[in-house]
């Protein structure tokens, strides 16, 4: 009974050393457990968040793709709009371009039929034989350096106008409108009677061509300011067997002449200068330009008529050399 009471004892005095212990491991691994759970829960946490996060980047990548897709599209679209637009201005171009050639083509053909015609014109003025019924029959010719009039009557009796240079003149002309003659001026010492104006054609028509200037439109002035020009250098022409009279001059005829001629050259410069700024003008200026131009035409048809009136008096007044 003792030895019970003592072994009782002995396990109670190891039980309660031992149950702290047991007490701490226990605590140990439930603190173990719970820190395992806490650790998984947080894990599973950050699994799904990283889920959720890589699923939120997917979507935004996605959208991303969309609206790269959606710009491609945009800019194709746009590129082939331009596209279409640079074809239909170059078509558009390419058109006009066309008609432009064609207008400047007729417009050369026009402007060389009116040189023909104004050479022809000026030929046959130079080779006009005018008749006077009443007294006399004065016909004349004109050559490149040379001029004769001869003065026919009634009769058949001739007195020669002739240059002291010219060895021989022959004439063709009619008397009384009826009877031809022809008729050789010859030697050197013939007399002189008259001296016959040159026949000049290099007056200028302003009205015809300030008309084409002041109906003319931005659109058609390419033919018309071609024609005008061409008017212009047809008249500039012509003047140069005017201006050759100054050679014939003294005193103060020439002095006269070369103011007129020096009022010429400066007005066709002019004219000049204002084709060119009308064929170039913009067309919020092309009015301006117009009105300018027609202005400078009229100067210069007056200064082309004081230059040929100037000559044409010289001649008549007898101030030539010989």
């Amino acid at each position: 009974m003792k030895n019970t009471k003592s072994r009782t004892l002995a396990i109670g005095l190891i039980a309660s050393a031992i149950t702290p212990f047991a007490f701490g491991q226990v605590s140990g691994a439930i603190d173990a457990t719970v820190n395992a759970t806490t650790a998984a829960t947080a894990a599973t946490q950050a699994s799904a968040d990283a889920a959720t996060q890589a699923s939120v980047n997917a979507s935004q990548a996605a959208n991303a793709a969309t609206n790269a897709s959606l710009n491609a599209t945009a800019a194709s679209q746009q590129a082939a709009a331009q596209a279409a637009q640079t074809a239909g201005a170059a078509a558009t171009n390419a058109a006009n371009a066309s008609a432009n050639a064609a207008s400047n083509a007729a417009t050369q053909v026009s402007g060389s039929v009116n040189a023909a015609a104004n050479q022809a014109a000026a030929a046959a003025a130079q080779t006009e034989v005018g008749v006077n019924a009443a007294h006399s029959s004065a016909a004349r010719t004109s050559a490149v350096t040379d001029r004769a009039a001869l003065a026919v009557s009634a009769t058949g009796e001739v007195t020669p106008s002739v240059r002291a240079s010219m060895a021989n003149q022959n004439v063709t002309g009619r008397v009384d409108g009826q009877i031809d003659v022809n008729t050789a001026a010859q030697g050197a010492g013939v007399t002189t009677s008259q001296t016959a104006a040159p026949a000049f054609e290099a007056s200028f028509d302003s009205a015809t061509t300030v008309n084409q200037v002041n109906t003319v439109s931005f659109e058609t002035r390419d033919a018309v300011l071609a024609d005008i020009d061409a008017r212009v250098e047809n008249s500039a022409a012509a003047m140069q067997s005017v201006r050759a009279e100054a050679r014939t001059m003294r005193g103060e005829a020439q002095e006269r002449f070369l103011e007129a001629v020096a009022t010429y050259r400066e007005a066709h410069a002019e004219v000049k200068a204002d084709i060119n700024e009308a064929r170039v003008a913009a067309r919020n200026e092309f009015d301006d330009a117009r009105e300018e131009l027609a202005s400078s035409l009229k100067t210069y048809a007056e200064a082309s008529a004081e230059l040929e009136a100037r000559a044409t008096a010289n001649v008549r007044s007898g101030n030539v050399d010989g």
